[in-house]
């Protein structure tokens, strides 16, 4: 979040921005604008500094210093991004005025600064609320593979215990067939033998019935 931005004109402070009562935000930005009074003074020089909670980023351009301080949670790229556009919005005012008059640049220069540390500020919530929602989105198709791999557990559950019943099934019925092909094979078996017994008695009997016959007659003739 940027908290503090001002314009100044070597030491003195032409146009600054405070916003939500960071008033430590205020004292590293005058910290970093004495350091930068008296670096050597060119065209496009940065300056960054950390101070307690803040991050403060300096511009210098010619005789004049552009200062942005943000929270530590802002990166670096977003204070420069901001400096950057304040300058270019107000370099045309500046360098048009030979004598910078505090006074007089406060009051035409206080609402730009405002509107740009207010934008950057929402440009970087919407990002963060974007980000949130591209997480939560990310969150919901996980949690929906999940569910899908879970339902995929369960149906291949369930798959398993019909193919565990199908298989308890087959076994049973494997067992019964046994039991009946054994019971089968043991009446054919009798079968068989029923019919050799038979043969065997017909001819027995037959036997018999010639003996007797050939017994009898060979008595009639003696």
């Amino acid at each position: 979040m940027l908290v503090y931005a001002m314009i100044a004109h070597r030491m003195t402070t032409l146009v600054e921005y405070l916003s939500h009562g960071y008033d430590d935000a205020k004292s590293a930005a005058m910290h970093l604008q004495g350091r930068a009074t008296y670096a050597k003074q060119a065209e496009g020089i940065f300056m960054s500094e950390r101070k307690g909670p803040f991050i403060c980023e300096c511009m210098i351009g010619g005789s004049y210093i552009f200062i942005v301080v943000g929270t530590t949670s802002t990166k670096e790229q977003e204070i420069r991004d901001c400096l950057l556009d304040i300058r270019s919005t107000v370099s045309d005012v500046l360098y048009q005025v030979k004598k910078p008059v505090a006074n007089m640049l406060s009051t035409r220069l206080t609402p730009i600064l405002q509107e740009k540390v207010e934008q950057y500020n929402v440009t970087r919530e919407v990002a963060t609320d974007q980000g949130i929602v591209k997480i939560k989105n990310e969150l919901a198709e996980v949690n929906d593979i999940m569910r899908s791999n879970i339902h995929k557990v369960l149906d291949r559950g369930e798959k398993l215990e019909e193919l565990e019943e199908s298989t308890t099934d087959l076994v049973a019925s494997s067992a019964m067939f046994q039991m009946k092909a054994r019971k089968l094979r043991r009446q054919m078996f009798w079968e068989k033998w029923c019919k050799y017994l038979v043969m065997f008695v017909v001819l027995a009997v037959v036997g018999l019935f010639i003996y007797l016959m050939i017994a009898l007659k060979e008595r009639n003739s003696s």
